[in-house]
């Protein structure tokens, strides 16, 4: 029984799941993919990569489980993708690189039509036109109106991004924050930082984290810090637990992390919300003023918090570590920082 293509609702999926229809041209889906019902909301995505294909380099498709899309013609270039892109700046990424691949050269105008929101995985032409926007914001593309109709052009710094992304190691970032109270925070930044073609480490993600069975937890953390490249510290309302034995006895785990990072001078970026730095403001004119958001149920705790953090703001300029803390209001806003600080970067390892 044919089914209607999930993709745009127009053709029908045929015996051993040929797609045909006017959007997604003509398909082969691995047999066990297009049976699959597990895989059944993938599909919109796989469709995506093969519309991506035709539109790209006018060819049909075919598409294995594993998830990699080739031409099926040999002469045809090759077209793969290792993962559908999800996060804004993953599409956002992946919409750029196929501008620039559109590009017959440096400075072309690329008009912009209602079948391209492909290139960007995006639903929709109105998510695609978010997502130029987006990329606009960042310096990468330029929009203007031509006599041809919605042009855009890739400047300079989308051209870098790109080369430096493809020729760079994938930037390593720990993320350095209190658990308990920033769980939800760290697996949407461990997402984001992904989605920017990071590789992180979260000591709540098993995969994410090398652990040694011959040491502690907090010294499984130290070995992870000196395999990254930087550390993203994000500061919220509380201080931690402190350790109750070994070299760091009597601090947090951020804080220890931290200190050990600056020893060894390992380039650290601070992240404070700002209502938290809104209380270190006033406990750094006053110990004792009460806290609206830090802490506000243990002294003890709030003074060790406003410590680590003076400790920090007050580092010299010989200890290679800036004291410039970036301030953000919620998840959406430091993921929009985050995506600024990685470009930076990367840009500066090229």
């Amino acid at each position: 029984m044919n089914q209607q293509c999930p993709m745009c609702i127009s053709g029908t999926i045929g015996p051993q799941g040929m797609v045909k229809c006017e959007l997604c041209i003509e398909a082969y889906l691995d047999e066990r993919l297009a049976r699959a019902p597990s895989t059944r909301a993938d599909w919109p995505d796989v469709l995506g990569a093969i519309r991506e294909l035709h539109e790209r380099f006018n060819a049909n498709s075919i598409v294995p489980v594993a998830g990699e899309v080739y031409g099926k013609d040999p002469d045809l270039v090759d077209h793969s993708i290792q993962s559908i892109p999800k996060t804004i700046s993953a599409k956002a990424m992946k919409l750029l690189q196929n501008l620039i691949a559109k590009s017959p050269n440096f400075g072309a105008k690329i008009k912009i039509v209602d079948s391209s929101y492909p290139l960007a995985y995006a639903k929709n032409m109105d998510e695609l036109y978010a997502l130029i926007e987006y990329l606009m914001s960042l310096g990468y593309l330029e929009k203007f109106s031509h006599a041809e109709g919605y042009c855009v052009k890739v400047k300079a710094p989308g051209y870098t991004a790109i080369e430096s992304a493809s020729i760079l190691p994938k930037l390593r970032v720990f993320v350095s924050s209190t658990c308990y109270d920033l769980k939800d925070c760290r697996l949407e930044v461990r997402e984001h930082l992904q989605g920017l073609g990071c590789l992180t480490r979260l000591s709540e993600v098993p995969e994410d984290f090398s652990v040694s069975p011959t040491v502690d937890s907090i010294q499984n953390c130290l070995l992870n810090i000196d395999d990254s490249d930087v550390v993203f510290c994000v500061i919220d309302q509380r201080y931690g637990p402190p350790l109750a034995d070994g070299k760091h006895k009597g601090i947090s785990a951020t804080h220890a992390e931290i200190r050990y990072a600056i020893e060894n001078k390992k380039p650290v970026y601070f992240f404070i919300r700002n209502e938290a730095f809104s209380d270190w403001t006033v406990l750094s004119k006053n110990p004792d003023a009460k806290t609206q958001w830090v802490e506000k149920q243990n002294k003890d705790s709030r003074k060790q918090w406003f410590d680590f953090v003076k400790e920090y703001k007050t580092l010299q300029l010989d200890s290679n570590i800036s004291n410039w803390f970036t301030t953000f209001d919620s998840v959406v806003d430091l993921k929009q920082i985050f995506t600024v600080r990685v470009q930076q970067i990367n840009r500066q390892r090229i």
